[in-house]
């Protein structure tokens, strides 16, 4: 059950406009497991938009979303204009897309112009490909026709109504498009001024292909500090190829407490299956993405063995001091050599017996 607004929007990636939506209206459609027309006011444009968004978002029911919109679209509402618009879009019927948009603009809706409903661009995998954008609005979908001189006039009409979003995206317009790189970081810096996490993540992206990560680094951590886990995924990034592995650790850590499952992956550049295995049992708030890793990670031979060793040579009472790491009154387990063994805590760093090299 949702508590507040702020719950759904994180669950569903979606903006709801509190002065217009009223909070008990939304919590009690997106709470109900289904829609009985008789519990809500139909007359209420705004009603129908928020079950609209429902069917959209929580049920995935296309064909009900759409009825809703259209009922409040023939109440005049500018936003279930804009929202069918989206779900047509997410259809590929870019035609109806375009023309619900542009009946929203038409109303002055900003959002229509530039639709904070989108798609995010997915960290790849690669360290390197650290560009990470959003789509889907109507200035995006003339990007995608190549018409860049109407995809900057929606994005500027859209910008004139105070749109943060339409700042970033044209920003990712002028940097990823034009290779303009000066109005590029106007447009990022006039989003991060209303404090758009998504803008300074995206300008540590620029500065961090550039090289620059002085100025990366600033604008990775402006977006931590919202809570921004892309934003920690790249900052781990840009540690790890300063060769700062602990802090590239520590960030890809955080998020992955954050559930960025592209972090995961990176991670294991510099962690084996041990020490990630015991690194994420130890997580006090296990999210979804880390129990599924554990159960992966629980599987594998090497975390296996560990463990049994762990229980067979406590039970021996195998304490010793360690040779290698120089600490005294270590559990000690056996290599694979089978003749030498150290302590438990330099087993998982080491591949080969550091005395004979098996």
């Amino acid at each position: 059950m949702f508590e507040n607004i702020k719950e759904i929007e994180k669950k569903y990636d979606l903006i709801i406009d509190k002065n217009k939506y009223d909070e008990k209206m939304v919590l009690l459609v997106f709470n109900s497991l289904e829609i009985r027309e008789e519990d809500y006011d139909l007359n209420d444009s705004n009603m129908l938009v928020v079950i609209g968004l429902y069917y959209l978002y929580v049920k995935k029911y296309y064909n009900n979303a759409k009825k809703y919109y259209l009922m409040a679209i023939e109440k005049g509402n500018a936003s279930a204009m804009s929202n069918l618009g989206y779900l047509y879009y997410k259809l590929k019927d870019n035609e109806n897309a375009k023309k619900y948009y542009l009946m929203a603009i038409e109303k002055g809706n900003a959002s229509a112009m530039n639709n904070l409903g989108g798609l995010y661009f997915q960290a790849d995998t690669t360290i390197n490909d650290m560009i990470i954008g959003i789509t889907n609005n109507l200035g995006i979908f003339y990007n995608y026709e190549t018409n860049l001189v109407k995809a900057k006039k929606y994005f500027l009409m859209s910008i004139e109504k105070g749109n943060e979003c339409a700042m970033c995206n044209l920003a990712m317009l002028f940097e990823t498009k034009e290779k303009d790189y000066k109005n590029a970081i106007k447009y990022y810096l006039m989003a991060i001024e209303k404090g758009f996490d998504l803008a300074m993540n995206n300008l540590g992206n620029l500065y961090y292909v550039k090289k620059d990560y002085e100025n990366a680094k600033k604008y990775y951590l402006m977006a931590i500090e919202k809570g921004f886990n892309l934003a920690m995924n790249n900052l781990g990034s840009l540690y790890y190829v300063k060769k700062d592995y602990e802090n590239a650790k520590k960030y890809w850590l955080m998020a992955i407490e954050k559930g960025n499952d592209v972090a995961i992956k990176n991670i294991k550049i510099i962690m084996n299956e041990i020490e990630l295995y015991l690194c994420l049992k130890e997580m006090e708030n296990k999210n979804e993405l880390i129990e599924n890793e554990i159960k992966k990670l629980k599987k594998v031979k090497k975390v296996i063995e560990y463990e049994n060793k762990l229980i067979y040579f406590g039970g021996l009472n195998n304490i010793k001091n360690c040779e290698i790491c120089l600490d005294n009154n270590k559990l000690h387990l056996l290599m694979e050599c089978g003749r030498h063994d150290i302590c438990k805590d330099c087993f998982i760093k080491v591949k080969k017996c550091p005395h004979c090299r098996y």
